[in-house]
């Protein structure tokens, strides 16, 4: 499953909404896809591809990405995963079901860094990962007219 994909100033594209926000708001580009209604996003699935293509004449300028993971609703962060400009991509990788708030941050070849503290920003996606189906046991089920009563 991937995340929301965004485009980057130049063709570039993102699947982490994180970075499609920090990029709008430096005028590196606009999202491709509205943001979602929703606060948060509900995931399925423990292990999400983020996939990231960086515009080959920044590339030059990124030395890594950094994908950040806050497990207590943004007041703390953790670094979950880094890569080269030339890698492919993200592998988010959750532990156990339950709310993730995940950030990028962009290690530029002269130090700087974007944002310098991803707690200090709104995050760029909260998920919430739940993997397990729901259970509904029916008790009973009676037919009244044109609708089915059901005891769930």
């Amino acid at each position: 499953m991937n995340l929301t994909a965004w485009r980057l100033g130049g063709g570039s594209v993102l699947s982490l909404t994180a970075f499609g926000l920090f990029a709008a708001s430096n005028g590196l580009g606009q999202p491709s896809t509205p943001l979602p209604a929703t606060d948060a996003r509900f995931v399925a699935k423990q292990s999400l591809s983020v996939p990231v293509q960086f515009n080959p004449e920044r590339m030059k300028d990124v030395e890594k990405a950094r994908l950040f993971v806050s497990r207590d609703g943004g007041h703390t962060y953790e670094l979950h995963q880094q890569i080269t400009p030339q890698e492919a991509g993200f592998t988010l990788s959750a532990k156990e079901d339950g709310t993730y708030w995940v950030q990028m941050q962009l290690q530029f070849r002269d130090g700087r860094l974007d944002p310098k503290d991803p707690s200090a920003v709104p995050p760029g996606e909260k998920l919430i990962i739940d993997t397990v189906m729901p259970a509904v046991t029916i008790r009973s089920a009676e037919q009244i007219g044109d609708e089915i009563q059901l005891d769930w």
